[in-house]
């Protein structure tokens, strides 16, 4: 299980590659920040594997990766496909609530669940 996995955003991207894919069997994402995010893609372009957050992270991570592959002048490991991928594989959970995996349980953590309820604050 990884938490986070993200991009360093200097001159030119920067991507972790010291996790091999095929040891990680579900991503937890804590927030859309790009060094957080923005290379989470990574992990969905051979295989599929859950990836949890809650819906409003979700929205806005593919809003920002999205503007990330179309703005980069820079080659990227991944383009809108695996993006799309790992969209399609995202296990959104509304707060307060727990799930378990293969190996691992996943803990609850209160959060924003929508656009529409962050408009509330």
């Amino acid at each position: 299980m990884l938490l986070d996995y993200g991009v360093m955003l200097n001159h030119e991207p920067g991507f972790p590659m010291h996790v091999p894919p095929k040891e990680v069997d579900a991503v937890i994402l804590t927030h859309s920040h790009l060094d957080h995010s923005g290379a989470v893609p990574i992990f969905y372009i051979h295989e599929k594997r859950p990836l949890y957050t809650n819906r409003l992270n979700m929205e806005l991570t593919q809003v920002l990766i999205s503007d990330f592959i179309h703005l980069s002048s820079y080659y990227l490991p991944f383009e809108y496909l695996e993006l799309k991928t790992m969209a399609r594989n995202s296990k959104t959970r509304r707060f307060w609530s727990s799930t378990r995996n293969r190996r691992h349980e996943i803990p609850t953590i209160r959060t924003l669940d929508t656009f529409q309820e962050a408009h509330k604050y």
